[in-house]
């Protein structure tokens, strides 16, 4: 459906770039455009068996049950996922475009949109992450409340699946494309040893550690290489400090989870996400971005 779906709108797209199509062809700028797009054929594939060896493997090493109530999981997760999702549509082309526009200051405005998507984000995850008990405690049978604490975990990894908008930005400016096949097979990798040590142990609650800890591979090795080949001047003080946060709102949103409606317990994690809000706001933002 969604390969017809792409088949119908083709003709569209086709026609509101009907200006830009020309009859001459260039064999250079063909060479140019291989170069750069076929690595994302191996990355695609690594991506693909990223996303999904972590049911793959709950099925033949625990049972098909369990398989389904991670998936609930996952179903809740795509909130998060959405919002990365729709900002990265959005980011990719202006961050191109303010490179050529404001070239003496485009490195600076990445670092201050790397730090306000991992706040965004930070915030938005951490609210479905603590209240994802209650959530599925509310709307769901018994027999999937198993699904809570997964779907706590594997919120905080759409945090850190987020941030590869930013941090593999100087990979892409740079054309090293090939950089993010390495990564990402690396990453499917890594996936998959802790999948294969972490599920016997911890079950599903294993499997959301072991693609929330890929994640953070993922994003640690697109910022490893993108600062050796075009650096952004990052305030590593700051960056550790938010992830530091997000340890402390990780911890607190195990620690608090419950499919069981509490009011005083709501109230509780409300002040935790405000406090959370301040802490950043004046630590982070007003302290250093503010002088900018």
């Amino acid at each position: 459906m969604l390969a017809f779906s792409t088949l119908l709108i083709l003709p569209l797209g086709v026609w509101l770039v009907r200006k830009d199509i020309t009859k001459n062809f260039s064999l250079s700028w063909a060479k140019k455009l291989l170069k750069f797009g076929y690595p994302f054929i191996y990355a695609g594939i690594a991506f693909w068996i990223f996303g999904s060896m972590d049911r793959w493997m709950i099925a033949s090493m625990i049972n098909l049950e369990e398989t389904g109530v991670y998936s609930i999981s996952f179903r809740f997760v795509s909130i998060v996922l959405f919002v990365s999702i729709a900002f990265g549509n959005a980011w990719s082309p202006y961050a191109m475009k303010l490179r050529n526009d404001s070239p003496e200051i485009y490195r600076e405005i990445y670092v201050h949109v790397l730090f306000i998507l991992i706040f965004v984000m930070l915030i938005i995850g951490t609210i479905v992450a603590l209240f994802s008990g209650e959530l599925i405690g509310l709307i769901l049978p018994k027999q999937y409340y198993g699904s809570a604490m997964p779907l706590t975990i594997l919120c905080f990894g759409m945090i850190l699946q987020s941030t590869t908008q930013v941090t593999a930005i100087g990979i892409s400016i740079k054309k090293r494309t090939i950089l993010f096949a390495r990564i990402a097979w690396l990453s499917a990798i890594i996936n998959l040893a802790l999948n294969y040590i972490l599920i016997p142990i911890y079950g599903i609650d294993g499997a959301a550690w072991a693609t929330t800890l890929s994640y953070l591979v993922l994003t640690t090795c697109y910022l490893i290489f993108s600062q050796q080949i075009h650096p952004l001047p990052i305030p590593w003080n700051k960056l550790l400090l938010m992830l530091l946060i997000f340890c402390v709102l990780l911890l607190f949103s195990i620690f608090l989870n419950t499919t069981v409606l509490s009011i005083e317990l709501v109230v509780v994690k409300l002040l935790l996400v405000a406090l959370s809000v301040g802490f950043i706001w004046k630590f982070v933002f007003i302290d250093y971005f503010s002088l900018k």
